[in-house]
């Protein structure tokens, strides 16, 4: 018997699909300017939101890192880690690239007197990311996400069914030194849908060395928005080279309480 879940998977990939061929189709749109020299590294990571930007065409962005999170949902009280998350950034055309994600990851529950420790891979998930306009004058960098979260890995971890996400991008330099970046998406999960939204303002202290602000708010379907604000240090040490720091902690109970992460990001083969 088909149920709503495999029909809200169904629906997912096909949405994908046409979100491909759309943006396949208007490939030159906005993007009628030479291309330049293969700019610094951009990366998705410490931070909670989405790059405007795509990876060069022929390049491979591997963006790796350890994290630790507590939360306490409910009266429960929950210890995780991952080690590491991956995520590898395939630059496929000048305005599109792929981003595959992954973790290993054990988390620790104690609830009512009792402890149990879950470990295992998960979640995975696969998606495009279009650049529909690069920024010009008072016009913002816009790109375009769409994703599915795989039901591959831990049964902890992974969803039951595969899970469609997307997210729009927007960058726009408030300085030579200073961006700000907004993310609007939506997620499902188990069938419901869940509204995102990020806030980023990062700024250079000096050529190889940036730091960032961020807040962040998810919305469960029924439940109260939670709100989180999380802040961040990137040294390039190389135009294609980064290392990270970050730390966020929630807003209000319903969040995430605190984490903590660092990472690595290398593109190659420039």
């Amino acid at each position: 018997m088909r149920t709503y879940t495999d029909s809200i998977s169904s629906r997912a990939a096909k949405s994908l699909l046409f979100l491909f061929l759309l943006l396949l189709a208007g490939q030159g749109y906005g993007q009628g300017t030479p291309e330049p020299e293969v700019s610094d590294i951009s990366t998705n990571r410490p931070d909670l939101s989405q790059s405007a930007q795509v990876v060069p065409q022929g390049t491979v962005q591997v963006e790796v890192g350890v994290s630790y999170w507590k939360d306490t949902p409910d009266g429960t009280r929950v210890n995780a880690h991952t080690y590491p998350d991956v995520a590898v950034r395939i630059g496929l055309l000048k305005w599109l690239e792929l981003q595959l994600e992954g973790a290993v990851q054990d988390s620790i529950v104690r609830e009512a007197g009792s402890r149990r420790k879950v470990r295992g891979v998960g979640p995975w998930s696969a998606g495009v990311v279009a650049s529909l306009w690069d920024e010009k004058g008072s016009l913002p960098a816009v790109a375009l996400r769409g994703a599915l979260t795989l039901p591959i890995g831990n049964d902890a971890f992974a969803p039951r069914h595969a899970e469609p996400e997307f997210t729009l991008a927007a960058s726009k330099s408030i300085t030579e030194q200073s961006e700000v970046l907004l993310n609007l998406g939506y997620s499902w999960e188990g069938g419901d849908p869940i509204p995102h939204l990020v806030l980023n303002l990062g700024t250079a202290l000096s050529q190889t060395l940036s730091v960032y602000i961020e807040t962040a708010l998810d919305k469960p379907q029924g439940e109260g928005a939670a709100y989180l604000a999380d802040s961040g240090i990137l040294w390039r040490l190389r135009p294609n080279l980064q290392l990270d720091l970050a730390a966020g902690r929630q807003l209000n109970s319903l969040a995430t309480d605190y984490f903590f992460t660092t990472g690595v990001s290398v593109r190659l083969p420039r």
